[in-house]
């Protein structure tokens, strides 16, 4: 969910952090394991795995590890297209310090950044086939999918070559685990939320909407 979909839950929550930081990561850590435990999925099997999977799920970045006998070190690229430093670093340390007791990792954790991007706009895609979204890599024309590439012979076209409803959207939405929008309830000043969700689905995205289509993303966000 974090890696090739679109980053709007992420940059709705940085923006709502940045100017209104928040501890929270314990509460992260608790949000994200009663989802585990929902969905049954045994976190014990694949420790690591599982604690990856939130860095990239709850960051919305691309995330390599390297393990060391007393040490992990995440490194999360390309942050800084939705997240304060600071502020993510903060809330994965003190998420990720809760979550590794529970794993059974006793290594030290740390977190590091690298830029790959850079400067250049990050990729915006949408298929035409199963009518799904996607945001990742550079910016290109269109993509192989990221999800089907040895089984759909169709490309994600980037959303400035084709035509695309906010329908779509919501749609991915309502199928997507409310994941986002658990995470987002533990945001303590949200009401800007609205504001910054439309200026990215306005601006980013090019979405055409009214307020219903509106109301129902902010519903499936958790900005309500």
């Amino acid at each position: 969910m974090g890696l090739f979909y679109p980053k709007i839950p992420q940059m709705v929550m940085a923006a709502l952090l940045k100017a209104n930081p928040a501890p929270i990561g314990k509460r992260l850590a608790e949000t994200y394991l009663k989802f585990l435990a929902e969905w049954k999925i045994e976190h014990d099997r694949q420790p690591l795995q599982t604690l990856k999977s939130f860095v990239l799920v709850f960051s919305g970045c691309e995330t390599a590890q390297r393990i060391r006998e007393n040490e992990i070190l995440f490194i999360v690229t390309d942050m800084q297209k939705i997240w304060d430093k600071g502020i993510l670093f903060s809330l994965l340390k003190d998420t990720v310090d809760e979550l590794k007791s529970r794993f059974g990792i006793t290594q030290e954790i740390k977190f590091d950044s690298v830029d790959i991007i850079g400067e250049r706009p990050m990729g915006k895609y949408y298929c035409g086939m199963c009518k799904k979204f996607f945001e990742f890599g550079i910016e290109r024309e269109k993509v192989t999918c990221p999800l089907m590439a040895q089984k759909c012979m169709f490309d994600p076209v980037n959303i400035n070559k084709i035509n695309y409803q906010i329908a779509d959207l919501i749609k991915v939405l309502h199928i997507t685990p409310d994941l986002y929008s658990r995470f987002m309830s533990l945001v303590p000043e949200r009401k800007n939320g609205p504001a910054i969700l439309k200026e990215i689905l306005t601006h980013d995205w090019k979405f055409e909407f009214g307020e219903p289509e509106l109301r129902e993303v902010q519903h499936l966000l958790g900005l309500f």
